[in-house]
């Protein structure tokens, strides 16, 4: 045999080694896939995957869900030197010429799904309440507070909370720089956030995330003309 024919005969068996391996490869490939879905070779069902996500994003919100106190129109009875109201319904001394009956202060919630730590502020101090900045006019005890406690603290008032929200209370709460339940003086800051009321404002719908503020007044005979302020609360995300 020449070496030209061994040669071509070397080419055309490389050719069907190739060929019978290509074929092999293909029928183990699709053999394994079949393995792979559970089914017999051949079978005309296919597979595919699709996958489902979501985010859940933390939310610090919270919300005056009562955020009005109006005791209208008045003044210091006669004879008197000054006189105590309250949100809580306490008129000491006051001739109420259109009547409020205040029996509800404010209401603040923790909307959100993070709990917070909790900072209260007003923007004006009792003399600035009452005579502006540039102090008092004549005489006459003053007093600008607030109180913070759970809603349902008094009997017989009216509950302060909705549907699936939750008193929050001293415990729950952490309070830190203000005595539960008790008035104290407004802090009026100007650059800060406030009084730290609590640390640990917690968030709904079953767990504690609702308080109430009440506001005391004490009015001098001598201040006159519509008097008026903002209480403002700020949430901190936790560390």
């Amino acid at each position: 045999m020449s070496s030209d024919n061994v040669l071509l005969t070397l080419a055309f068996l490389a050719v069907a080694v190739s060929v019978v391996g290509a074929g092999y490869s293909l029928w183990t490939v699709a053999n394994f896939n079949d393995w792979l879905v559970g089914l017999s070779p051949g079978a005309t069902t296919n597979q595919t995957i699709a996958t489902v996500n979501i985010t859940i994003v933390q939310n610090l919100a919270i919300e005056f869900t009562r955020d009005v106190i109006n005791w209208g129109n008045g003044s210091v009875a006669s004879a008197q030197t000054n006189a105590n109201l309250t949100s809580e319904g306490q008129f000491d001394r006051w001739a109420n010429l259109t009547p409020a009956n205040v029996t509800s202060g404010f209401v603040l919630e923790n909307v959100g799904n993070i709990n917070g730590s909790l900072y209260v502020r007003t923007e004006k101090n009792a003399t600035n309440f009452f005579f502006g900045p540039s102090g008092p006019i004549g005489l006459g005890e003053v007093a600008y507070q607030y109180k913070v406690r759970s809603c349902n603290t008094l009997s017989g008032v009216i509950n302060c909370t909705v549907t699936g929200r939750v008193d929050d209370t001293a415990d729950s709460c952490g309070f830190k720089n203000i005595t539960f339940g008790v008035y104290g003086d407004v802090n009026a800051a100007t650059t800060a956030l406030g009084d730290l009321v609590c640390t640990n404002f917690g968030f709904g719908p079953e767990t504690a995330d609702a308080l109430r503020i009440d506001v005391l007044i004490t009015v001098p005979f001598s201040a006159a003309g519509t008097k008026g302020d903002r209480m403002i609360a700020t949430a901190e995300r936790q560390p």
